[in-house]
């Protein structure tokens, strides 16, 4: 939780036990406080934004104002209340304030950690098509294969750089990712507030250039900012790390101009079932990711010779790749698939090792 919202939550519950207990007169500025968590009430609006798990928290600060208002236009002090109705309302406020703390407790707004690295981080997302392939997992047959990629770097961003979001285009991304969860689109409103570490376009270094590259690749049904908090902490430490949403293999795919590509359940066969066609449907899952992953490397040549961006012009150290990923995106570097990246690394354009790792 942050910090505001603790505040407002736990001065709320001693304002509602204030109600029904008398007041001494040193404590007699305790009736101010339900105005004074009105007034944090709106400094945390204002500064960590609404969010809809502390809508009964809110409710709670506008009825003990209410009920104090009163009092505090007459100038006079609160008495407790007593009787069997005092004690009903009572509980069911003590009640009302647990469920309040529990639903922002229970659904924090996620926060990513500190980047370890001396490097400020920059980012960049890139929606690059590879025409010389099919999209065969489209129902558009004349469709090309089209990737989104973000890459993050160590950079030098200006006092006034903005922070990119979690997810691009969230108003598009929101939904999709909520009907892939099964979930209420308002369940997810809150990723909306999470705080980046990484300002978009950022300039990027040029002590300590070229960097190493490290590519990731999500799980199936995952996403390439499911490892956004990995990605920071190798840009800040001197690497340019790179991201894939393999489209159709992930939960969602948003491209730049807010098209979806939304995942498909038959491209990945449940696992150790063996009906016809699945070894095949793996396979051709596997050599998709593979492909995407060279299409990648040879985007990443002409990043690095300024043809596609000129701020990424001879800093990025090619010899230098290391391969990552999370199950689908990590269980497919069988020894020929390494030994493919290994020949792609090789060629006359590039050359390098691959370092291919499991998490």
């Amino acid at each position: 939780m942050r910090s505001l919202e603790i505040a407002v939550l736990l001065l709320n519950l001693v304002a509602l036990l204030m109600v029904y207990i008398p007041l001494h007169h040193p404590l007699r500025w305790v009736k101010f406080l339900p105005a004074g968590i009105v007034v944090i009430t709106l400094a945390h609006l204002i500064v960590e934004h609404y969010r809809w798990q502390m809508v009964l928290s809110y409710v709670l600060t506008a009825t003990l104002f209410l009920l104090i208002l009163p009092r505090l236009l007459k100038n006079t002090d609160p008495t407790p209340a007593r009787g069997a109705l005092a004690f009903f309302a009572g509980g069911f406020g003590c009640l009302w304030w647990l469920v309040a703390a529990a639903l922002p407790i229970i659904l924090p707004v996620p926060r990513l950690p500190t980047p370890p690295g001396p490097y400020a981080v920059g980012s960049v997302s890139y929606d690059w098509m590879d025409t010389t392939r099919a999209e065969t997992y489209s129902s558009d047959p004349s469709a090309k294969r089209e990737l989104m990629v973000q890459i993050w770097y160590p950079a030098q961003p200006a006092a006034d750089a903005k922070t990119v979001p979690l997810l691009d285009n969230f108003d598009v991304a929101l939904p999709a990712f909520a009907n892939f969860l099964k979930v209420p689109s308002f369940a997810l409103e809150h990723l909306r507030l999470v705080r980046t570490h990484a300002y978009g376009d950022a300039p990027i270094r040029t002590d300590g250039a070229p960097y190493p590259v490290v590519i990731y690749s999500h799980g199936y049904a995952s996403y390439r900012t499911a490892s956004f908090n990995q990605m920071e902490a190798l840009a800040s430490s001197g690497y340019v790390a790179i991201a894939i949403d393999h489209p159709y293999a992930a939960a969602f795919t948003v491209f730049l101009d807010g098209r979806l590509a939304l995942n498909d359940p038959a491209m990945l066969p449940p696992a150790g079932r063996s009906q016809p066609g699945d070894q095949e449907a793996r396979e051709k899952l596997a050599a998709t990711l593979v492909a995407d992953e060279r299409f990648v490397m040879d985007q990443l040549e002409l990043l690095n010779t300024g043809k596609l961006d000129s701020r990424f012009a001879g800093k990025l150290d090619l010899q230098r790749i290391g391969l990552t990923g999370v199950s689908l995106g990590a269980g497919r570097w069988s020894g020929p698939v390494i030994l493919m990246c290994a020949a792609k690394l090789a060629s006359p354009r590039t050359v390098g090792m691959s370092l291919c790792l499991r998490q």
